[in-house]
């Protein structure tokens, strides 16, 4: 049997995860799926409930579906998360005073870049709605 205290860590982290992800559909610089994924992990331990309700969810299933099935993401979002890397990378680079930190920043920034850009994408062919 769970711990109360880790269930109710894992739901709260889900909880903020979630927010953050919800928050990102309108910061243009704070990723979505990301934290969306996170809360989805956190609810899986947890709340089954909420987790279900996550996969049903009309923005965020279809993500979490693509995900757990391909270990893919949609172009938009690839193209979303480019773009957001360099601009915040960028200007990191760009504001930081100190030559060494700047080569890191760079460095750090390569590095996660070839990582997501070396994450599969997948795209339907049609929406379920152009279908009917």
């Amino acid at each position: 049997m769970k711990s109360r205290i880790v269930v109710w860590l894992f739901t709260t982290a889900g909880i903020l995860a979630l927010g953050l992800g919800i928050a990102g559909i309108f910061l243009p610089l704070l990723p979505t799926t990301p934290f969306v994924l996170l809360a989805s992990a956190c609810f899986i331990k947890s709340n089954p409930s909420l987790h279900r309700w996550l996969i049903a969810h009309p923005v965020f299933g279809p993500l979490l579906e693509n995900w757990q099935e391909r270990r893919a993401i949609s172009s938009q979002v690839r193209l979303r998360g480019s773009v957001a890397m360099i601009v915040t990378f960028s200007f990191s680079i760009w504001m930081v005073p100190y030559f060494k930190v700047k080569i890191g920043l760079l460095l750090f920034f390569i590095m996660i870049f070839i990582i997501f850009r070396r994450i599969p994408v997948y795209d339907p062919v049609a929406k379920s709605e152009e279908n009917h």
